[in-house]
C-alpha cells in the first residue's frame, strides 16, 4: 500500500509570467475567495466559483481560478488560507463540492483526472516516505536512471545515499531525493508545495531559475523563500485570509 501510494505520488509528482504581475485574491466568504482573472484562449485548469472541502470544513469558497498552459504561477497568502488545500483539489485529493473544474476546457471527470495525473509531477510539503533501502524505493518508481541520477548531481546528492535506509534521510534530503525522482519523470505540470523549505540558499535560487525557465510547462507552487517570492518568472496569485 505505502509504495503504491508513493508512485501515485511521483507519478502525480509529473513565456507568460515575465514581470512578476500579481493577481490579487480578495478576503470573501469563509475562509478565502478569488476575483476572475482575464483569459484569451482555453486555459489548463479552471476552477469557477467551486467550494473546497476537505474533512467536512470548508477550506475555499467561490474560487475563480484560470492556469495558462505553460504559465509560472506562485500561489501566496497567510499559513492556513488553504494553498496547500488547492494543489490536492487540482489533483483530486481534496473533495470539491460547488462549482466547476474544467481540464482544457473539459469537466474533470475521472478519466480527465486519470490523464491530467499522468502528466503532472507533484511534490507535498511532507512525504512520509517509510522505511527500507533508498535503492530498492528508487528503482520502483524512477523511469529514466540515467536522467535520475542526472538530477541526484545537480541537486547535490552523492549516489552513495542510495545505499541508505529511507528513514536515514534529513528532511531536506528527502526534499531532493523526491524532486530528483519527480523531475527525471519530465511531467508537462509541476505542482510543488514548500520544496525548497530545507534547502540551502544558492540551491534554492538555482531551482526557482530552474523551474521558471522551463519552457512549456507550467508550474504551480508555494513558497515563502525569497528566491521564488522575488523571482520575476513567476506571477503570483493571493490567497487572503478572512478576518
Amino acid at each position: 500500500a505505502r509504495s503504491q501510494a508513493l508512485c501515485i505520488i511521483v507519478r502525480v509528482l509529473h513565456e507568460v509570467a515575465s514581470t512578476g504581475r500579481r493577481i490579487h485574491v480578495a478576503a470573501g466568504h469563509n475562509p478565502c475567495r478569488t476575483k476572475p482573472t482575464q483569459v484569451t484562449m482555453t486555459p489548463l485548469l479552471h476552477f469557477e466559483n467551486t467550494t473546497i472541502v476537505h474533512q467536512g470544513k470548508v477550506i475555499l469558497r467561490d474560487l475563480t481560478l484560470h492556469v495558462s498552459e505553460g504559465q509560472k504561477l506562485l500561489i501566496d497568502g497567510p499559513s492556513g488560507c488553504g494553498k496547500s488545500s488547492l494543489l490536492r483539489a487540482l489533483l483530486g485529493f481534496v473533495e470539491i463540492t460547488e462549482g466547476t473544474y474544467t481540464y482544457r476546457g473539459q469537466a474533470m471527470t475521472p478519466s480527465q483526472m486519470n490523464a491530467f495525473r499522468q502528466t503532472t509531477g507533484f511534490v507535498p510539503q511532507e512525504l512520509d516516505v517509510g522505511s527500507g533501502p533508498i535503492s530498492a524505493w528508487t528503482a520502483e518508481l524512477m523511469q529514466n536512471e540515467t536522467r535520475f541520477h542526472e538530477h541526484l548531481s545537480d541537486l547535490h546528492l552523492d549516489p552513495t545515499l542510495l545505499a541508505k535506509d529511507l528513514q536515514q534521510l534529513s528532511r531536506g534530503e528527502r526534499q531532493r531525493l523526491t524532486l530528483a525522482l519527480v523531475m527525471s519523470r519530465r511531467p508537462s505540470v509541476f505542482l510543488l508545495d514548500e520544496v525548497t523549505s530545507s534547502l540551502q540558499t544558492d540551491l534554492k535560487q538555482r531551482l526557482a531559475d530552474q523551474f521558471a525557465q522551463m519552457t512549456g510547462v507550467t508550474v504551480i507552487a508555494i513558497s515563502h523563500d525569497p528566491a521564488w517570492q522575488d523571482h520575476l518568472g513567476f506571477e503570483h496569485c493571493t490567497l487572503d485570509a478572512r478576518s
